[in-house]
């Protein structure tokens, strides 16, 4: 059982030459209502927080950039591999933005041709050596991005 409290303030006016009384009455009036009972159902399930280091959103990126130079890499690989016109435009906008990345391993090996078609062993090298290089990088800042617990 509540109960609530109530004041009220009263003002009596027996005429206009008088001073005007004010009186305060307070009350407990018993509430009458029943309480409602709590709702049964579940048990609340708080799910609780996890961290994110920050390195996880930048892992993404790089293996998000590793993975278009990876297809840029492969792209050149293959039309190279078909003998696919260097005239056409398409076939030389891959060879001169992927000639950027496969560049520093050009003179590494020989490369042997068929009737127009290369086999680029140091394409397929540059894919190897930017995997290792993005591995890299992503484990070093998972390292240095990771929250130590005490």
């Amino acid at each position: 059982m509540a109960y609530e409290r109530r004041t009220e303030r009263v003002v009596e006016e027996p005429d206009l030459t008088d001073d005007t009384t004010v009186v305060d009455r307070s009350t407990s009036v018993r509430n009458t209502t029943p309480e409602t009972p709590p709702v049964a159902g579940p048990p609340a399930y708080v799910q609780p927080r996890t961290y994110v280091p920050w390195g996880y959103q930048v892992n993404r990126f790089i293996w998000y950039l590793f993975g278009l130079l990876e297809g840029l890499l492969a792209l050149r690989f293959i039309l190279r591999a078909i003998a696919a016109n260097p005239d056409n435009p398409f076939a030389a906008f891959i060879y001169q933005l992927s000639g950027l990345f496969v560049a520093p391993f050009r003179t590494l090996v020989r490369e042997p041709r068929f009737d127009g078609a290369v086999l680029e062993v140091t394409t397929l090298i540059a894919m190897l050596v930017y995997l290792l290089i993005a591995y890299a990088v992503t484990r070093l800042i998972q390292l240095l991005s990771d929250r130590t617990y005490a």
